[in-house]
């Protein structure tokens, strides 16, 4: 069975410096898919950047309740926003005693969504979320999964790699309280919710998070790489560079330049990996799935 791998860079439209970053990737190195962020000063350049210096680039949907603002009015998602208009954080939503209202979670996804359609011009290729919301919260999982279906669209296959990981995963973010994924686990436990997402709808076989902030090297992905699984695989990326209006990210710049190795582009033609798109998901015909490897 074919080795393939979806190279997802999240957060196109967060800045300028990110917007280069994932273009930069793409076109020195094997990032072959990205996702936009819709709601943010950047998020239209980036998009419109995207089509016009990488074609071949996928271009998705990443969902964002946890970062700015709302493209909805404040007094339309209240549960979503703090007193000066801003997203509530990802601990503060998922919490027992401030939580996202479902109603508010649907009509602000959904403008996301309306949002992409307009600066793009057209569907996006797979959707996703930031912060892997779609994942923690069954709401809105279940929310995306109906957009999804509705357009037939693929979706980030992350909730059960979270649930068998999950204090691997918080401990090693470090800068979330403790307490959250105890307090996640009591609200959200896999079987109470498993009817969402044993939801069979188009992902990919298999999702690696493991290339990230200070794992973000050469040895950590070509790790990764050499022990791909048979299958469509998405590795999740962040590749940018630091700059005013996202200065709290300077790993991005370590994740771009590893990215961009030349050892990284040697293993995946050593190993017969296919650099793909979720395209592959979308059309049956295998000439129109997957990009030509390292051939951009």
């Amino acid at each position: 069975m074919q080795k393939q791998l979806i190279v997802n860079a999240d957060d196109l439209g967060m800045s300028q410096g990110i917007n280069r970053g994932i273009l930069e990737a793409h076109i020195e190195g094997i990032v072959s898919s990205s996702t936009a962020i819709v709601n943010l000063p950047a998020s239209k350049a980036g998009i419109k950047l995207a089509q016009a210096e990488a074609p071949a680039l996928g271009l998705g949907l990443h969902f964002n309740l946890t970062y700015g603002q709302p493209i909805l009015k404040a007094r339309e998602v209240p549960s979503l926003v703090r007193s000066n208009g801003d997203f509530v954080s990802l601990a503060r939503g998922l919490s027992l005693y401030h939580h996202w209202r479902p109603k508010d979670i649907a009509a602000e996804l959904s403008a996301q969504f309306e949002r992409f359609t307009e600066y793009a011009g057209c569907l996006p290729d797979h959707l996703d979320s930031h912060q892997l919301v779609c994942s923690l919260s069954a709401e809105c999982r279940e929310v995306i999964l109906d957009i999804a279906e509705t357009y037939h669209l693929p979706v980030r296959q992350g909730g059960r790699y979270l649930y068998s990981r999950f204090e691997e995963q918080f401990a090693s973010w470090g800068s979330l309280p403790k307490t959250i994924a105890p307090s996640l686990f009591k609200r959200y436990p896999l079987k109470r919710h498993s009817h969402i997402f044993d939801r069979d709808h188009p992902s990919p076989d298999h999702f690696e998070y493991g290339f990230h902030n200070t794992r973000a090297t050469v040895t950590q992905l070509l790790d990764i790489l050499e022990n791909l699984p048979e299958g469509l695989t998405e590795l999740v990326c962040h590749p940018g560079y630091p700059d005013i209006e996202s200065d709290a990210y300077a790993h991005r710049e370590l994740e771009l330049n590893s990215l961009k190795d030349p050892q990284v582009k040697a293993l995946i033609e050593a190993q017969h990996i296919t650099l793909s798109t979720f395209a592959v998901l979308e059309d049956s015909s295998q000439d129109q799935k997957t990009l030509v490897s390292l051939g951009k």
